[in-house]
């Protein structure tokens, strides 16, 4: 294993053992994907209240700042839609866990 790799999963998943305990509870969950405008916020309301979840999981990728993004939107907008995006869904659920790269493209 690359010392990269290794890295990055005590950084982001606390080493390879808890990886592997956090990819097997995914594995076993009930997981849907549900397509969603995310820059449009009635589409977010739309999306978290359609989920029955207590503490979901959300991973929105990096669709936020992505090159089509900031060719489609000004940065501002870019930077709202993620403000409205991220407090909707906290809001609605506090116990959320999302992952996914703001506006600069850092990882979440």
């Amino acid at each position: 294993m690359s010392s990269l790799y290794q890295q990055r999963l005590l950084r982001e998943f606390g080493g390879e053992d808890r990886f592997k305990q956090l990819w097997r509870r995914f594995r076993s969950a009930s997981v849907q994907f549900a397509p969603c405008d995310l820059f449009h916020p009635a589409d977010v309301k739309a999306l978290i209240s359609a989920s029955p979840a207590k503490a979901p999981f959300f991973y929105y990728s990096n669709i936020f700042s992505t090159n089509f993004t900031l060719a489609r939107f000004s940065r501002e907008q870019a930077e709202e839609s993620y403000r409205h995006f991220k407090l909707s869904v906290t809001t609605r659920f506090p116990k959320v866990i999302m992952y996914g790269a703001d506006v600069s493209g850092r990882w979440h």
